[in-house]
């Protein structure tokens, strides 16, 4: 079970305090600031947490800032349970570094998992929780946090173009190019091949190489490798590259072949 927090503060600046929370699992925890300064309104999160299987993820968006000024007012407990939740704006940038989303908005990425209602987040909340009744309130967060879970089926849709048998790749970067991700195999491996190095080891992976934009025609430009691995392609390329992505298409399967190419060459 995946769950899903929001965390809301009064504004973003210096002395910003917690005003509104909504967790998202088997069902909706939603709570305001107490307008009685005695009243633990924090402790149903704080109960949530306490509680939550370490096995099921609980993701945040972009809550960095939210999560220190939520801090003080959680147990021990809470506290190392957050510690380890995942960040959906996170996950899915470092998935599409090599092509780059127009944005990373909440609603955008929630648009690509089929969420076309209101969202009002970060910066945008302070004005809207001042002025907003408690049931306007309550339907906003719970839109929030629907938005949310269909950002996570997108990020799901992602991960599963981005797996091949026990291989998994989680990450990208572009300068310079390196590709890291996760394996179910129990063997360590190393290659060092041209220019390219492969390192897996305790389940996890590492390749750095040599790849580079360069002109793919007149009009677009691709992430090509220089290679003779023999892998085949999704486009027409020119003997000895290896085509990773041509503008803004990202040739998934190319990619993973050439990781588990590599990995034979470590038997």
């Amino acid at each position: 079970m995946v769950y899903f927090l929001q965390i809301y503060c009064s504004h973003y600046g210096p002395k910003a305090r917690p005003v509104a929370y909504g967790l998202l699992g088997e069902d909706y925890i939603i709570e305001r600031e107490a307008e009685d300064p005695a009243e633990d309104w924090i402790a149903p999160l704080n109960r949530a947490l306490e509680s939550l299987p370490i096995q099921n993820t609980l993701y945040l968006f972009h809550g960095q800032f939210e999560t220190r000024i939520l801090w003080p007012y959680l147990t021990k407990k809470a506290r190392e349970r957050l510690e380890v939740a995942a960040d959906l704006f996170d996950e899915i940038k470092k998935r599409t570094a090599i092509a780059s989303l127009a944005s990373y908005r909440l609603a955008n990425l929630a648009l690509q998992g089929g969420f076309e209602g209101s969202v009002c987040v970060g910066e945008n909340f302070p004005r809207f929780f001042k002025e907003a009744g408690p049931n306007d309130l309550v339907e906003q967060i719970k839109g929030n946090l629907n938005a949310m879970a269909a950002a996570e089926k997108y990020l799901s849709r992602l991960k599963d173009r981005l797996r091949r048998a026990d291989l998994e790749i989680d990450g990208f970067s572009l300068h310079p190019f390196q590709i890291t991700g996760k394996t179910d195999s129990a063997m360590d491996r190393y290659v060092q091949y041209d220019d390219l190095l492969y390192v897996e080891k305790a389940g996890r992976f590492t390749l750095d190489a040599p790849a580079k934009i360069l002109p793919y025609d007149a009009e677009r430009r691709a992430l090509v490798l220089e290679s003779d691995m023999l892998i085949e392609q999704s486009v027409p390329a020119p003997e000895g590259y290896l085509i990773f992505s041509l503008e803004n298409i990202v040739y998934y399967d190319t990619l993973l072949s050439f990781i588990h190419e590599l990995r034979n060459k470590s038997r």
